[in-house]
Order: structure tokens, then C-alpha cells, then sequence
């Protein structure tokens, strides 16, 4: 979840009844088996949540409600700024550069 979340921070989930986009959450790949720290873009027709890392510039994962582990908690990290993050995907390729490039 770079650059929201460096290595080594710690994360607090909390179950809830039902999840939105913007929403970041632990869940199990329904494809793949691995277990994921993103947050979700959207559903499919199919019951699925759509999944996407913050680093990621294309790849999305799809996960199942009964896969999910729980949502973060963390009071630094709203939906709003997840979905404005969704919203510059296509100058993502160039904001992580410049943050890894400095350090952020």
C-alpha cells in the first residue's frame, strides 16, 4: 500500500458488515490464494470485490465478502483519499517516482 503505507507500520482491522470503494482491506485472492493488503475499486456483477494495490498501475485482484478479513482503521488514511488516488491512476506511474526518488 505504498506510499499510504510504509514497511514495518502497523495496521488495525476492524469486521464490518459491508465494504465501499475506497475502503482498504485484508482479504484472500479468490484466484490466487494470496492474502492482500488493498483497497477495493468496485464490485462485479458476479458479487465480487474489486481490488487494487496503491502502487499497482493496472493489475486488480478479485476477492469474495466472505474472503475479506476486515477493513483498516487508520485516522490518516480516509476514503476520499483513496478515491482521489484511484482518480490520478494515470499519473500514478510518475507520483511514485517522485516519491521514491525522495524519499516520501
Amino acid at each position: 500500500m505504498y506510499p499510504f503505507l510504509k514497511e514495518g507500520d502497523t495496521v488495525r482491522l476492524r469486521r464490518r458488515p459491508f465494504y465501499r470503494p475506497g475502503d482498504i482491506v485484508l482479504a484472500r485472492d479468490s484466484f490466487s490464494d494470496r492474502v492482500l493488503l488493498h483497497y477495493i475499486t468496485g464490485n462485479t456483477p458476479d458479487g465480487y470485490y474489486k481490488l487494487m494495490g496503491a502502487s499497482n498501475l493496472v493489475q486488480m485482484e478479485y476477492c469474495r465478502f466472505a474472503d475479506v478479513a476486515g477493513a483498516l482503521e487508520c485516522p490518516f488514511i480516509d476514503r476520499r483519499t483513496v478515491l482521489l488516488w484511484d482518480a490520478l491512476r494515470p499519473l500514478r506511474r510518475y507520483i511514485l517516482w517522485l516519491c521514491r526518488k525522495f524519499g516520501v
